[in-house]
């Protein structure tokens, strides 16, 4: 591939790597609040139920990404559809969660979830752009 390949390029040479990436971004939100914010919460102020929720929606999206890595490319861009879905409406839970319970939640905790949702907004915009690839369009 040409050094001057974009990276929508790159990653649609071989499409199955937006869900390794999608994968590896559940798996890190989970393990974060899990062993970042739950242990440490005194200083984010997040409810712990929400705190097993997110972490355990986190975990469904990482077994759906990887399995959707793991297995052949068919229905790529069904999948991946999927995917952009899901991650927004994570990002709508966690607005919804964090709002309705904010006389709890610390300015470290909105903090924490406003970088997370920056990172997943960046990651379903270019979830888009791949899929906008995989369906022929640039």
């Amino acid at each position: 591939m040409p050094a001057n390949t974009s990276l929508i390029d790159k990653i649609t040479a071989n499409p199955r790597t937006i869900f390794l990436i999608d994968a590896v971004g559940a798996i890190v939100s989970a393990l974060s609040l899990y062993a970042l914010i739950l242990p440490f919460n005194n200083y984010f102020g997040v409810p712990d139920q929400i705190i097993w929720i997110l972490g355990g929606v986190s975990l469904l999206f990482f077994g759906f990404s990887l399995g959707c890595f793991l297995s052949p490319g068919k229905n790529n861009s069904t999948k991946l559809k999927i995917i952009i879905s899901a991650n927004i409406l994570y990002g709508v839970l966690t607005a919804v969660l964090i709002s309705l319970n904010r006389a709890e939640v610390t300015g470290l905790g909105i903090a924490y979830f406003i970088a997370e949702y920056t990172v997943i907004l960046a990651l379903v915009m270019l979830e888009q752009q791949c899929l906008k690839k995989l369906n022929g369009s640039k």
